[in-house]
């Protein structure tokens, strides 16, 4: 469709972009998260205003981050992906954004800091 036949169409409608919620990919199952890991990452999500009740949770041990939705926000934790990427680095393919980081468990405080740049990136903040 040309923009001429969009205006024609939809130019008294208000047209609104509804987008996808920050997903999270971890490498384990939900139910063998520790409490100590879900603490760091509900301090994580905070760092980037957001919660625990405004992210999809994915658990898959591997990723194609060619078949990310267009405009889609991912950080996993433990996850690989294809094509490998380099870890604590925002990128984005084909208008996904997403930063792979270490599970949950092996975050130090190292890793945190860099991790807090890329979401920094992502994020802009």
């Amino acid at each position: 469709m040309n923009t001429e036949m969009i205006d024609t169409i939809y130019s008294s409608e208000e047209l609104y972009w509804i987008s996808e919620p920050l997903s999270l990919a971890i490498s384990k199952p939900w139910n063998n998260i520790t409490r100590e890991e879900t603490i760091l990452l509900e301090k994580i999500l905070a760092s980037v205003k957001q919660s625990m009740n405004s992210v999809r949770i994915i658990h898959s041990p591997e990723l194609d981050a060619g078949r990310l939705h267009l405009n889609a926000k991912l950080i996993s934790f433990g996850v690989s992906f294809v094509p490998e990427v380099q870890p604590y680095q925002f990128i984005t393919v084909h208008g996904a954004s997403f930063i792979r980081a270490d599970s949950l468990s092996e975050l130090d405080e190292t890793k945190k800091k860099t991790l807090w740049l890329a979401l920094r990136q992502m994020f802009e903040l």
